[in-house]
């Protein structure tokens, strides 16, 4: 499963708009494997890619990019959690989306109020919501179609 986990999240951070990303398709598998493990919650890739583009163009802008592609800690004007590497970042965010977010809401829950177990926002923007579930259903929909193309040659 994880081995589809990191084809699919490669595959689509291999688009050229994404040219330049800290991101791979392995370290958000093994990252989604050790908060599943630790957890028993998978963090779905759609939801971690829409967010990852939403947050930061996939590691490529923002405060601190390279090393908090989720911008964890990123509060207006100031940041409150540092990373030193990519992967410290990334599992940051697998493992708060996993205990603090998919513990008490599925995905599908979260595209209507963004909120954790003690109902704070991800982020600021009124239309979060609206714009990573969006994006979330794109993703699907891109992968299933490129999954498809690829089965068929």
């Amino acid at each position: 499963f994880f081995e589809q986990y990191a084809n699919n999240a490669q595959k689509y951070l291999d688009k050229p708009v994404f040219e330049g990303t800290p991101l791979t398709g392995l370290m958000m598998a093994e990252c989604a494997k050790n908060a599943y493990d630790s957890t028993g919650i998978l963090v779905p890739l759609n939801l971690a890619l829409s967010q990852a583009q939403f947050e930061s163009g996939m590691g490529r802008k923002g405060r601190s990019p390279v090393t908090n592609p989720y911008n964890i800690g990123e509060w207006d004007g100031k940041t409150v959690t540092v990373f030193t590497t990519t992967q410290q970042g990334v599992q940051s965010y697998y493992y708060l989306m996993a205990s603090s977010y998919l513990i008490s809401k599925t995905p599908e829950e979260l595209y209507q109020s963004f909120t954790n177990v003690n109902g704070y926002r991800y982020a600021k923007a009124k239309d979060y919501e609206r714009k990573i579930s969006r994006q979330a259903d794109y993703i699907d929909r891109w992968i299933d179609k490129t999954v498809s193309i690829e089965s068929e040659s």
